[in-house]
């Protein structure tokens, strides 16, 4: 989508629609897959016993793959 000619024939509520979709497809095609490629590259690299000490927020994502990833591991 061209974004200098097609702008002009949005709506507002269309800008709006297309701008969460094009964040949301960034963040899956971005984020969330280096999350989840951390996780499968990290839990590789625990074993049983081993220590693991943290600095994120307890809510984040890719923490959350990185743990279920070392127990699928």
């Amino acid at each position: 989508m061209d974004g200098s000619s097609r702008s002009l024939s949005l709506s507002l509520s269309q800008a709006k629609q297309y701008l969460c979709h094009q964040i949301d497809t960034f963040l899956e095609e971005r984020v969330i897959a280096a999350d989840k490629l951390i996780a499968q590259h990290g839990s590789s690299k625990i074993h049983d016993g081993d220590v693991i000490l943290t600095h994120a927020r307890h809510d984040r994502a890719g923490s959350q793959e990185f743990f279920l990833a070392c127990l699928r591991h």
